[in-house]
């Protein structure tokens, strides 16, 4: 109540300077017009002219003109008809104002007359109607679609869903990802990758049925302000289907198909591999007897007793992957009277994996009501429940366990099932063997990592309306998560799948629960009004976020039998547990303004008063984040109203301060971590304090035009921003005395900057023919400002993989050697004179990398720069073409310049090993003098030829048709039930064209942008085609 009264008082001095401004003007002022179609131009008969802000109403006769009485204070004219947008035209006093209504059957066009948040009015939105036909998930909807978003989905594994990136890295122990908010709630779900199952991390947004979205914008400029320290990387801001009808509605949408895997690596078959065997077991073994004693199976006697086990021909990557059934089926009933209406919805999803035995099954409702209290106040509630298990498979570079790294390694001329003499195969699966590769179907089948658990929404709010001109609401919202992952890998009984920990582990047992729930609240209030050629918008209010999480884990190897699965029955030694408690609170005092004067300017301005647990306990808790925007709609100058085709063109500059406080409370704060010791777990010191730490700041300039043309069969927007990054959160080493490596500081700065386009084109518009072409295109290039320390900081992966943050370069480059040509003969070799690391000589075969010091030694300080993961540009773009009632669309996404690390590739390509490789091997060096691009065979490459280096760094640029569909409405039929419904059958990632050499170049190991460009073996996302049917009834 403190905050609306301060609004009530700033507002009253603006108030009475506009009373007094239009205190003068005339009582009234009649305007004629006519109102056409954007079909045809023909009139249209009893459109309906009305006034925004007061009870007024007209229609138009029957050749489409109109008359209206306006009150001297209106400044603007909505019209409607049936089969039309609602629009609304400035007077900027005008006597006669002639309108063309934009047809409804234009596709992705954005409808402002659904916006009722003045924050939201400049956002960019996507709505239910223009989602693509067939999406199982929110991100597939969301890609390509707002400038400056990048989603990337991270695998084809049922229910992984997308990460999303908001121009450019930002903070490196802070989220990247913009902050949801869900029917005015801020969403803080579990993003992180599992701790139980390797490489998996569930979609964010799979709590969320596609079907309840009613629409979804991006908020990116100044209006982010009143987000604090939770607006840096913009707000995506998500709302369900409200109720709105007063008679009873039922809905039901489903579509049905399969889903494939679109590709597979080249890999030797029996012949080549027998040869390469060959050429590896030479470099290892001392002489020809102690290698065929190895492999008898390279002897070409056909009276060898255990030919059977060596003579097949399998194609494994073909075994793994399978056709599956993929169906969505949404069922919703709305409709009510004028005190109470509803929205009730049922959805069952089964998304099954091109990935033998892999499958999401999800089930969700969700209540919507609005309930009238009386004349001025209003409830409104929403309840959702989500539960899902899935079944699936370990991804990346895990050898053993991950089932495309063992179909890509497993000896094509071993059985899939064990075989007798007779060279019958048996029920069995065959073992691990001598290549000391795992079975991949043992793998899939015997393997089990499974998912499930349920999350639940619960929104509660109270309306009131104390007069015409304002608002005070309070919210609740609720929501709670818990997910159990478990995981088992035998071994013990079967000996078919690889121990783990070097050997010892042989079976493996884990389990983890992970609780995640948010706590908000918000009281706020909103004023808006209109006088003359003026217009107030403001509000403000106060709110909080209590959220914790949580995270127990463990492991176990070894039980008494494969039967036993649960990590109670592993043995003593090797028991391992992980896991976190995390508060997060924040709290907020709010508050905006915008001034519309005459429809020619507005001024806005917003700002954020929040403080968060996660800042330490000896620096300021709370901080100011201020924004402002200047919009100046030039289209409406007197001068340009006869310029009848252009119907908009807005100027617009922008200037906020916000912050990321989303990041761990640990990092300023002492805290415990799991270690393990001699086979024992034990609890150590995780964390140096830092009780300095606090919020990252982030400074954004936009500037932007807007155009509108012919009717607005023409928008555009083209924009440019400059962001600055301050006080961003890193590592810097620690002294030794604490036994840790290192501690978080404030002490880097990250730039960002680039240019985003949005345009979309009707070209064709008329009852039967439409034909709408329109995308999205964004640049950003980051670069580091400043590093406390010594300007550079270098991440060591797994596998000698290392990344490296530098000023004056992007964070996250790929950090390492720079691969050359195959030294071609022993004389080139020795007048290079180069050695590694251990003094071993480089020779005729090996790769010639670059010795950036010129001391003649490869070593570590030779590394630097190989590539850069972030894209020169990305976005998409669509087409809609309609004929009658049959329409076909089609939707793009493109990366362009970013670079990808190929971990497949190098596995595949290494030859150090005894594993089936890929068939650039047979490329190999074999003889002095040869010229090629792949080094020679060796056991355990010494010279490490496959070592982290340019060599594995490839571009990931693509142009992928990511859905096509083709739909057909049902105008009349024999079955009342199907009159008005759509029909469709659609495909989705049929095409991608590329060079990289990986499975699928769109791929993200983590949603942290520190595993942006890394392909560690993540399923191809699949290609599907599916028929569906939309009925209303």
């Amino acid at each position: 109540m403190i905050v609306i009264n301060s609004l009530k008082l700033s507002l009253w001095w603006i108030i009475l300077g506009m009373a007094i401004t239009a205190h003068a003007q005339q009582d009234s002022v009649v305007v004629t017009g006519q109102v056409t179609s954007g079909y045809d131009g023909k009139p249209l008969a009893r459109a309906v002219v009305s006034v925004p802000g007061f009870e007024m109403m007209v229609e138009t006769g029957t050749d489409g003109n109109y008359r209206v009485v306006l009150p001297s204070e209106a400044s603007e004219i909505m019209f409607w008809s049936p089969g039309y947008y609602r629009t609304t035209f400035p007077l900027l006093d005008r006597r006669e104002l002639n309108v063309t209504l934009v047809p409804d059957s234009r596709p992705n066009y954005y409808d402002e007359e659904l916006v009722t948040n003045p924050l939201h009015r400049d956002a960019a939105a996507i709505y239910q109607r223009d989602f693509r036909r067939g999406a199982l998930h929110v991100e597939s909807v969301l890609q390509g679609r707002f400038s400056g978003l990048n989603v990337i989905n991270k695998s084809g594994m049922p229910g992984e869903g997308g990460a999303m990136y908001f121009r450019g890295v930002r903070s490196f122990e802070g989220d990247n990802s913009p902050l949801m908010v869900i029917n005015g709630v801020p969403y803080l779900p579990e993003s992180s990758n599992s701790a139980v199952i390797g490489g998996y991390s569930r979609n964010p947004l799979l709590p969320l049925n596609l079907r309840d979205i009613q629409e979804v914008r991006l908020l990116k400029g100044a209006e982010t302000a009143v987000y604090g320290s939770m607006g840096s990387n913009g707000v995506l801001v998500i709302e369900t289907a409200k109720p709105a009808d007063l008679e009873t509605v039922i809905e039901f949408n489903g579509h049905y198909g399969v889903a494939q895997n679109p590709a597979t690596l080249p890999v030797l078959g029996p012949g080549d591999f027998k040869s390469y065997i060959g050429d590896v077991g030479l470099t290892q073994f001392d002489d020809m007897g102690e290698m065929l004693n190895f492999f008898p199976f390279l002897r070409d006697d056909p009276d060898y007793y255990f030919n059977f086990l060596y003579n097949s021909q399998t194609d494994w990557q073909g075994l793994i992957y399978r056709p599956a059934f993929v169906t969505d089926n949404h069922l919703r009933v709305r409709g009510g009277d004028a005190v109470a209406k509803y929205n009730l919805s049922l959805g069952a999803t089964n998304q099954g994996g091109a990935l033998d035995n892999s499958s999401l099954t999800r089930y969700s409702t969700r209540m919507n009501a609005t309930v009238t209290l009386g004349q001025k106040f209003d409830f409104l509630g929403t309840v959702g429940f989500t539960y899902q298990n899935a079944n699936l498979h370990e991804q990346g570079m895990l050898t053993a366990t991950n089932p495309i790294l063992t179909a890509l390694s497993r000896a094509p001329i071993l059985s899939p099932y064990t075989k007798d003499e007779l060279n019958n195969e048996l029920p069995s699966y065959d073992v691990v063997r001598q290549f000391n590769v795992s079975n991949p179907l043992a793998v899939l089948n015997t393997a089990q990592m499974r998912l499930g658990g349920y999350d639940v929404f619960v929104n509660a709010g109270i309306s009131y309306r104390p007069d015409t001109y304002w608002t005070i609401g309070t919210t609740l919202g609720i929501f709670s998560s818990f997910m159990r992952h478990t995981a088992f890998i035998p071994g013990v009984s079967s000996r078919t799948v690889m121990p783990l920990e070097n050997g010892v582990a042989l079976n493996t047992s884990r389990a983890g629960a992970a609780q995640v729930s948010n706590l908000f609240y918000r009281l706020n209030g909103q004023y808006e009004r209109q006088i003359g050629v003026h217009r107030v918008e403001a509000g403000g209010g106060y709110q909080f976020i209590i959220a914790h999480s949580e995270l127990d884990a463990g492991s176990g190897r070894n039980t008494p039998s494969d039967f036993y699965r649960t990590i109670s029955n592993v043995s003593v030694d090797g028991r391992q547990f992980q896991g976190y408690i995390e508060p997060w609170n924040w709290m907020s005092v709010y508050g905006f303004g915008r001034y519309h004067w005459n429809n020619l300017l507005t001024l806005s301005a917003y700002f954020s008063a929040d403080g968060t647990s996660s800042t330490g306990n000896g620096t300021d808790r709370f901080g100011l984040f201020p924004g402002g925007e200047v919009r100046w709609r030039v289209a409406n100058m007197e001068g340009l109203h006869a310029v009848t085709w252009l119907d908009q063109l807005d100027l617009r500059v922008g200037y906020a301060l916000t912050g990321n406080s989303r990041y761990s409370s640990k990092l300023s704060r002492p805290s415990y971590g799991s270690q393990l010791y001699r086979q024992l777990s034990g609890i150590v010191v995780a964390n140096v304090p830092n009780d300095a730490l606090r919020w990252e700041d982030n400074q954004t300039f936009d500037a932007a035009i807007d155009i509108g043309a012919l009717n607005k069969r023409v928008r555009a927007t083209v924009g440019y921003y400059q962001t600055l990054s301050k006080n961003v959160i890193q590592t810097m080493a620690a002294s030794p005395v604490t036994g840790l490596d290192f501690r978080f500081v404030n002490g880097a700065e990250i730039s960002n900057r680039g240019v985003e386009v949005d345009i979309s084109a009707t070209l064709i518009e008329q009852r039967d023919v439409g034909l709408t072409v329109g995308g999205t295109w964004s640049t950003y290039r980051s670069e580091i400002q400043s590093l406390a320390g010594d300007g550079q900081r270098v991440f060591e992966l797994s596998n000698g993989v290392a990344l490296v943050s530098a000023v004056g370069h992007a964070p996250y480059a790929f950090y390492g050697h720079v691969a050359n040509e195959v030294i071609p003969s022993a004389s080139a070799a020795q007048s290079l004179g180069l050695v590694d690391y251990k003094g071993l000589p480089f020779e005729a075969g090996d790769i010639r990398f670059t010795d950036l010091n010129h001391d003649g030694v490869i070593d570590r300080a030779d590394r630097t720069i190989i590539g850069d993961p972030n894209p020169d540009f990305f976005g998409g773009a669509f087409v809609d073409v309609r004929y009658k009632q049959l329409s076909l669309s089609a939707y793009f996404n493109f990366s362009y310049g970013n670079q990808i690390y190929n971990a497949v590739r190098r596995h595949s390509e290494s030859m150090n090993r005894y594993d089936n490789q890929s068939t650039a091997v047979l490329r190999r060096w074999k003889a002095d003098g040869q010229v090629t691009d792949m080094p020679r065979a060796e056991y355990g490459d010494p010279r490490e030829n496959s070592r982290f280096s340019s060599r594995w760094i490839e571009d990931g640029s693509f142009l992928r048709l990511s859905n096509l569909a083709l739909r057909y409405r049902i105008q009349r039929a024999a079955v009342r039930v199907l009159e008005g419904a759509e029909i469709y059958v659609m495909g989705e990632n049929l095409v991608t064209w590329t060079k990289y050499l990986g499975l699928d170049p769109e791929t993200a190991y983590a949603h942290n942008p520190m595993y942006l460009g890394l392909d560690f073996g993540n399923v191809a996302q699949p290609r599907t085609f599916r028929a569906g049917i939309n009925l209303t009834f």
